[in-house]
């Protein structure tokens, strides 16, 4: 009697691991089948643009919207502007053209670009450019150095101010000043560049500057304090500005 009970408990706990065994291949092939859904479905969103998961794919974005094709990035940060907007700063380049662009990051839509410019820096061994495109008083900006022995930059950032009644010429108002250093600067190639980022809400607001465009004058130094080289993008910018 003894051994004839063992051996039907033994019997039924066999059929109980073997129904075991077969419910985990099938719980696995469940979630192998929608892991591929997800995947296939992050693939769709991504190739028809409906969703954007990288930063990386708002900068490709950024090269179609202003023609430069495929740039090599910099370097990028964080800012974060006065209304709260966390915005994704970068600097990429091809050669001698120069992306300056940005980016958000909403939860409805991934990452959209939010402004790009392309700047031909062909020939110049200091160059730069500056822009509040974007939300709130956030000037944003790089700097590309091609002299190894420039050692300081000083910057000064500047924006038109009203126009005068009796010669309709617009007057420079110079909003703040920056000095950045070579230990902050990243190498790529040939140049060094420097991204830069300053809010100018207070000084536009009481120096009487107009909000729009701006631009930078930067002087370089080298490291017994001589000028070795100045560059104003006035000119180059003036191309973007709506008047």
């Amino acid at each position: 009697m003894m051994c004839g009970w063992r051996s039907r408990c033994a019997g039924g706990n066999g059929k109980q691991m073997r129904h075991h065994k077969k419910e985990l291949p099938t719980r696995r092939r469940t979630a192998a089948r929608w892991g591929l859904l997800l995947a296939i479905l992050v693939c769709l969103t991504s190739v028809f643009r409906l969703y954007i998961f990288l930063p990386s794919q708002a900068r490709y974005l950024a090269e179609e919207a202003s023609n430069t094709g495929p740039t090599d990035l910099v370097c990028r940060k964080w800012y974060t502007e006065r209304d709260g907007e966390k915005r994704l700063v970068s600097i990429s380049h091809k050669g001698d053209t120069v992306l300056l662009s940005g980016a958000s990051f909403h939860l409805l839509t991934g990452w959209r670009p939010d402004f790009d410019y392309a700047y031909d820096c062909h020939g110049t061994a200091l160059s730069g450019s500056v822009t509040l495109e974007g939300t709130g008083f956030l000037a944003k900006g790089f700097l590309r150095v091609g002299d190894p022995k420039v050692e300081t930059v000083a910057v000064s950032i500047w924006a038109p101010g009203e126009r005068q009644e009796k010669t309709e010429e617009r007057t420079g108002v110079e909003l703040m000043e920056l000095t950045t250093a070579h230990d902050t600067w990243v190498t790529a190639g040939n140049y060094r560049y420097v991204l830069l980022a300053a809010d100018v809400e207070e000084a536009i607001d009481t120096k009487g500057a107009l909000y729009g465009p701006i631009y930078l004058h930067a002087t370089a130094y080298d490291s017994s304090g001589a000028v070795t080289a100045e560059y104003d993008s006035y000119e180059e910018q003036e191309a973007y500005w709506p008047w």
